[in-house]
């Protein structure tokens, strides 16, 4: 644990914001003591490792959407068309549409992953308390 930076937890820095938005309560939690301001950091980490990945999935998440409605769109145009357009456009529509579909795919993960980091914060902020 010593090797994490400890954050300073004056009024106004950003790990006491981040900390009270967390609603750690500081009237239970020595906050001078070295150890806790280390878990501090600790719990610092998760959080940010926690909105990191809960950012990452909502990109792959809209990518996803994205691409499936253009792709499916260009799909739906190219049946009007006859000859050599209407392939390439089934070709570039499904393949937009199977872009799409991966990319969704890659959110879920991603997503459960978050959820898990965050379930680990909230064990780690009781563990503060004890």
């Amino acid at each position: 644990m010593s090797a994490q930076r400890v954050p300073k937890l004056n009024k106004g820095t950003r790990a006491l914001k981040t900390a009270k938005k967390l609603q750690i309560n500081f009237t239970k939690i020595d906050s001078t003591n070295l150890v806790v301001q280390e878990k501090l950091a600790l719990l610092l980490n998760f959080e940010r490792r926690h909105k990191r990945e809960k950012n990452i999935a909502k990109i792959f998440k809209i990518t996803g959407f994205t691409l499936m409605g253009v792709g499916g769109l260009i799909r739906l145009t190219s049946s009007d068309k006859k000859g050599l357009g209407e392939e390439f456009g089934r070709i570039v529509g499904t393949s937009t549409f199977v872009l799409g579909v991966v990319s969704f795919g890659v959110s879920i993960p991603i997503h459960y992953s978050a959820k898990t980091k965050a379930k680990e914060r909230d064990r780690f902020i009781e563990s503060l308390y004890e």
